[in-house]
């Protein structure tokens, strides 16, 4: 994995057609070679994009970059605008839902890291 790369030149990844999410779309920042504890993404999601409410095993630190919306962790709704931080347990039932005018932009950290079965071992 090249250590000093843009973000910029990685292609984003389309998984508009996974089901409960519309308008998916994520860049890999790292993978397991970088490191074993964790591993993160770039996440995309246009106007009116969102996820239904899931479950998954990984730990998330979710960083709002740009766009506005609301994230949904257990019963709790809360807004989101670019700086907000969020912490999804594993386990946690979660959504999102970009409500704004603009694309919204989320640096996620997954933690132990996950694997998509779509990635390439090496996101640079």
């Amino acid at each position: 994995m090249t250590s000093v790369f843009s973000a910029n030149d990685l292609p984003w990844k389309n998984l508009r057609d996974l089901p409960g999410a519309r308008g998916f779309e994520y860049k890999a920042l790292s993978d397991a070679t970088y490191i074993g504890a964790f591993n993160s993404e770039l996440v995309r999601l246009e106007p009116g994009d969102h996820s239904v409410p899931h479950v998954e095993p990984w730990n998330h630190l979710l960083y709002f970059i740009s766009g506005t919306g609301d994230i949904t962790i257990g019963s709790e709704t809360s807004p989101v605008t670019p700086g907000t931080v969020a912490l999804v347990k594993a386990g946690q039932h979660h959504s999102l839902r970009n409500l704004g005018a603009d694309d919204m932009i989320v640096l996620t950290v997954y933690d132990p890291p996950r694997t998509r079965k779509d990635e390439a071992s090496d996101p640079a």
